[in-house]
């Protein structure tokens, strides 16, 4: 019988064939378009590879789908200890443990970290390959490895436990003045639906599974500072049948949610996608590109509608109404940038404006 290209790949990853593995990968793409398991191994294989960069982003497609996995925490876990971002390698090292506690890999990074979690030496770790002890392991005939040593974790497990206590005060902590507030309790997950559904009307109907995942997901982007992922996961459950208290508590997850800037933006949405669902995208951060049009300036506010579509307006997406609460330094009749917050009022999209970028004018 003959292999997948997914077999082929990670044959190709055991035999330290990296770039072939990649080709191979690539050729798939069309194939494994919204599959866990390609972006996951193509991120595996972009790492060993040596391009965290190029890992990281398939990684965050893998996570896109599927939160929960040893192997995608693993990867990202190095990927941020690559970037020097150590708090959240640790965390994510952190959840490899709470996924599998004997997991050795976890458990030898962290002691690492402990150790000797200094830029050079992790570079020095790059550069010489011995960083791959840390990466996720791939297996061509799959299943686990048995026989777990805890007597050679043991010591490594037990000086970690530091890192557990912490873990809140690191990076959720950073954001949160209490994270146990965020935390959905025994009561909330064991009747996560409204009682009474007859009385009200609900855009999403979820089983208590599924209300108890979207939730736990919302917190797993917010932790991972992707807060317009997690903006679209607290809309899901506003417009559903979730319970008053996951509401709530989803709304003060919520208000913890940053103000973004071009910079800080991260999973912009195009316009395309939001017009199929608007209250899905609602309080989400967008860039989008066009021209201005219908200017008027009232006690310092700036309105104007953006005619969204590329520079040329040769493809006219859509028109969006604008609000600025200041005038800021925009030319009509230019391409533009503009940043701004989803707003929808009777199934209309609008942007609350925060920044705008322009092009320099081209010297004559």
């Amino acid at each position: 019988m003959s292999k997948s290209r997914l077999e082929i790949a990670r044959s190709y990853i055991k035999r330290g064939k990296y770039q072939k593995a990649i080709i191979v990968l690539e050729n798939a793409r069309e194939v494994y378009r919204n599959s866990f398991e390609y972006y996951l191994l193509f991120g595996i294989a972009e790492l060993y590879a040596g391009v965290p960069g190029y890992a990281k982003t398939y990684f965050a497609e893998a996570r896109k789908i599927k939160i929960n996995s040893v192997d995608l925490n693993l990867g990202l876990a190095a990927v941020y200890l690559f970037e020097d971002r150590i708090d959240r390698s640790v965390n994510y090292y952190l959840e490899v443990l709470h996924l599998d506690p004997e997991n050795r890999q976890a458990a030898a990074a962290l002691e690492f970290i402990k150790k000797d979690g200094k830029r050079e030496s992790v570079l020095t770790m790059f550069d010489t390959g011995k960083i791959r002890k840390f990466f996720p392991q791939v297996k061509c005939g799959g299943g686990k490895t048995a026989g777990v040593i805890l007597a050679a974790l043991a010591g490594a497990v037990l000086g970690l436990l530091l890192f557990f206590n912490l873990r809140n005060s690191m990076e959720l902590g950073s954001r949160l003045q209490n994270y146990s507030d965020v935390v959905l309790s025994k009561e909330e997950k064991k009747s996560p639906q409204q009682a009474d559904l007859s009385s009200s009307s609900f855009k999403y109907i979820f089983s208590d599974k599924a209300i108890v995942q979207i939730y736990e997901k919302a917190v797993s982007y917010f932790n991972d500072y992707r807060d317009n992922m997690a903006q679209i996961e607290v809309n899901r459950l506003l417009n559903s049948n979730a319970s008053t208290a996951i509401k709530k508590k989803a709304l003060l997850l919520e208000s913890y949610f940053e103000k973004k800037d071009f910079d800080s933006l991260t999973d912009n949405f195009e316009y395309s996608l939001v017009e199929k669902e608007p209250e899905l995208f609602r309080n989400c951060w967008v860039v989008w590109s066009g021209k201005i049009a219908n200017v008027q300036v009232e006690n310092e506010s700036f309105f104007c509608d953006l005619l969204v579509g590329d520079d040329n307006l040769e493809k006219l997406e859509g028109v969006v109404p604008v609000t600025f609460s200041t005038v800021p330094q925009i030319e009509g009749g230019r391409p533009v940038k503009i940043l701004g917050k989803v707003e929808v009022t009777d199934g209309k999209i609008l942007l609350s404006g925060r920044s705008v970028y322009q092009p320099l004018r081209k010297s004559k």
